[in-house]
C-alpha cells in the first residue's frame, strides 16, 4: 500500500496541496501524480484521488497572428482545469456562432484541455480581438489575442481585351481585379487621363471596373489602359480599340464570287409569270446579315 507521505526532492509531502506546490507547472504536477499513482497501486488510480479541483489556468495562451486575406488560420490555446470547464470563444466581445467557415474544436485528456478556432478563408471582417474563456465550479480564466488580416497588392483576374467596333456604336472595356483594401482604378487613352464626357467609368461590383464609350468615333481608336492600385501595390492592364467605318463593314464581293451581268444573266428563256431565283455568294468581315437586290426585271 502507498503511504500518505511521498518523498519529492528529499522533502516529505503529506498533502495534495503540498505536492502541487512542489511543481512549477500544473501539467507537471498532474503527470507526476499519474506516474506516482501507477507506481503505488496495482491498478490505474483515478487522477481525482491525487488532485483537488483546479481552477482553469492557461498553459499556452492565444498569440497574435497576421494573416493574408484568403489564407486559413488557426487560433489555439491549452489549459488545465478540473472539473472539465465550459469553453467559450468571442470575437470583438461577441460570441462566435457555429458556422461552416469558422469551426471550434476542443480536446480534453484528463485535466488538460486544448481548444482551437479554425477559419477556412480569412476575410477582412475577421480582423480584431479574439478571446477564449474557460469556466468551471472553481472559477474562470481567459486568454486574448489579436488577429490582423494584412493588405494584399492588386491582382488582375481578368485583363482588358482588344475590341473592334463600328462608328456610332457603344463600346465597353472591362477588367476584374482583387486586392485588400479594395483597389481603385484610373483610365488612360494613349497615355492621357480620360476626361471625355462620352466615357463613363463604372465599378459595377467590388473590383469589376468598366469603361463605357457611348458613341464611338474614329478619334476614339487607340490604346486604353486601366491603372489599378491600393496601398500595397499598383498594376495595369491595357488593350487596343479599333474603330471601323460602316463602309468597311458592308459586304463585299471577292474574287470569283463577284457577280457580273455576263456571268449571272446570260440569255435565258422562261415562261411569263414563272418563279425564278438568283443566288450570289456574299462574304463580309466582320460578319453582318447580308441582303441583296438585283435590278434587272424579267424580259417581256
Amino acid at each position: 500500500a502507498c503511504k500518505e507521505g511521498t518523498s519529492h526532492g528529499g522533502t516529505e509531502l503529506t498533502s495534495t496541496r503540498q505536492l502541487r506546490g512542489a511543481f512549477s507547472d500544473t501539467e507537471d504536477f498532474i503527470d507526476h501524480g499519474l506516474v506516482s499513482a501507477n507506481r503505488c497501486s496495482s491498478r490505474t488510480s483515478s487522477i481525482s484521488s491525487w488532485t483537488e479541483n483546479i481552477k482553469p489556468s492557461f498553459t499556452n495562451k492565444l498569440k497574435f497572428q497576421s494573416v493574408l486575406e484568403g489564407e486559413p488560420v488557426e487560433l489555439k490555446c491549452k489549459l488545465v482545469a478540473c472539473p472539465t470547464p465550459t469553453i467559450l470563444w468571442f470575437h470583438n466581445n461577441r460570441s462566435i456562432p457555429k458556422e461552416r467557415r469558422r469551426r471550434i474544436y476542443t480536446d480534453s485528456r484528463m485535466h488538460i484541455h486544448t481548444t482551437s478556432l479554425l477559419i477556412d478563408s480569412i476575410k477582412d471582417k475577421d480582423s480584431g480581438s479574439y478571446k477564449v474563456m474557460a469556466i468551471n465550479s472553481e472559477g474562470s480564466a481567459e486568454s486574448t489575442a489579436s488577429l490582423l488580416v494584412t493588405e494584399t497588392p492588386p491582382r488582375c483576374v481578368i485583363p482588358l481585351t482588344n475590341v473592334t467596333a463600328a462608328v456610332g456604336t457603344p463600346v465597353i472595356l472591362q477588367c476584374l481585379v482583387n486586392g485588400k483594401p479594395n483597389p481603385t482604378a484610373e483610365w488612360f487613352k494613349d497615355g492621357d487621363r480620360i476626361t471625355d464626357s462620352r466615357c463613363i467609368i463604372q465599378e459595377k461590383t467590388e473590383g469589376h471596373f468598366n469603361l463605357l464609350i457611348t458613341n464611338v468615333t474614329q478619334s476614339d481608336a487607340g490604346e486604353y489602359k486601366c491603372v489599378i492600385q491600393n496601398p500595397s501595390g499598383c498594376i495595369e492592364t491595357a488593350a487596343l480599340l479599333k474603330v471601323l467605318r460602316w463602309t468597311s463593314l458592308l459586304p463585299r464581293f471577292t474574287g470569283s464570287s463577284c457577280p457580273s451581268r455576263r456571268r449571272c444573266c446570260r440569255p435565258t428563256r422562261w415562261r411569263r409569270g414563272s418563279l425564278w431565283f438568283l443566288l450570289i455568294p456574299l462574304r463580309s468581315q466582320p460578319f453582318l446579315p447580308s441582303s441583296s437586290t438585283w435590278p434587272p426585271s424579267p424580259p417581256q
